[in-house]
């Protein structure tokens, strides 16, 4: 692989081999162990998992993550996850990229940010070459040379600049996006198979009774599409995420969901947890929570909100978690 430090050069102009944070040993000179099950763990992750798993709890994303032993805050840590995959989204809208491309891009960034720090990773950085890698895994490819112009005329913040492909600022984004498109790949393990909430989304949507829920559908696709900011899809299942989203949705609108098949509430026709769906939901309305207040400089966006669509949902999942504690027998049920 030595070509790669010959070819690329880091956007500082220095030559990768002399790189200060650049460490191929680091994944590949740990040995790693071999489970009873068969399966194996490396050793010189952030966190112990088994390969290929890529679910953690929240105290390990809290807590444990390269960037907060580096010295950010959780706060600053999701400040930056936001903001990369707001970019990421910004660029695919502009270029018409499909949302689950988008998607994608977003999981790559947040698995990426498990195990690198956004100390030596700047997040802006590693969501151009999520959204590159990304569009090439799923068949929605864009030449490098489009996505460059975009990632600059978004930072620049101007739609309409003039970028010559011999300006060293091209070069730069060129050279930024080759290189950690090449680290992303080792650092996901190119694992790079994802599974989304909108196919279950519209499973979900075809087992319920002849009334139109089209417009419910529509407003938990777009809560998915924001759920994409968080660190939601390394908490849950794309099921759970799914049905939280729905479920949001429908207390949105008011609304009931009624299966076709059976009376029972239509979750448990997905074997989902009560208990999970009720904590994906609270976190899931929290994000708009925190963005609602315009003028708060600590908010994670710049997303205006009513509140009218997290608070009804909040208040509801904050009772019945309490109720669900008290008494051991959690229920997202609508009471009569």
């Amino acid at each position: 692989m030595e070509f790669r430090k010959n070819k690329y050069k880091f956007p500082s102009g220095k030559n990768l081999s002399t790189y200060p944070y650049y460490n191929r040993n680091a994944l590949y000179n740990n040995k790693s162990n071999t489970n009873n099950d068969g399966t194996t763990t490396r050793k010189n992750k952030s966190f112990e998992r088994k390969e290929n798993n890529w679910h953690f709890t929240s105290e390990e994303l809290n807590t444990n993550t390269p960037s907060i032993k580096d010295g950010y805050t959780l706060k600053e840590e999701l400040k930056q996850r936001w903001k990369a995959c707001a970019f990421i989204m910004s660029i695919g809208i502009t270029m018409k990229i499909p949302q689950t491309t988008i998607a994608t891009a977003c999981t790559f960034l947040h698995r990426f940010y498990c195990r690198k720090s956004l100390k030596y990773y700047p997040s802006y950085e590693i969501a151009a070459a999520s959204l590159y890698l990304a569009s090439k895994v799923t068949d929605t490819q864009r030449r490098l040379k489009d996505i460059i112009i975009v990632c600059i005329s978004k930072a620049q913040k101007n739609a309409h600049l003039n970028i010559n492909e011999k300006t060293h600022e091209f070069e730069k984004w060129k050279q930024t996006i080759l290189f950690h498109e090449l680290e992303l790949l080792e650092i996901i393990c190119c694992d790079i198979i994802v599974d989304h909430p909108y196919t279950y989304l519209l499973n979900m949507a075809e087992k319920f009774n002849d009334t139109d829920y089209s417009h419910i559908i529509k407003l938990a696709w777009c809560f998915i599409n924001d759920s994409f900011k968080t660190t939601m899809c390394l908490k849950y299942s794309p099921q759970v995420i799914a049905a939280s989203a729905l479920y949001m949705a429908c207390k949105y609108n008011k609304s009931e969901l009624v299966s076709k098949n059976t009376q029972m509430s239509w979750w448990k026709d997905f074997n989902i947890n009560e208990q999970e769906l009720l904590k994906a939901t609270l976190e899931l309305s929290d994000v708009y929570l925190r963005i609602i207040e315009k003028n708060n400089p600590e908010n994670l966006g710049n997303d205006k909100l009513p509140s009218s669509v997290a608070e009804p949902a909040k208040e509801k999942m904050q009772s019945t978690l309490q109720n669900s504690e008290s008494k051991n027998t959690p229920s997202l049920t609508p009471s009569p």
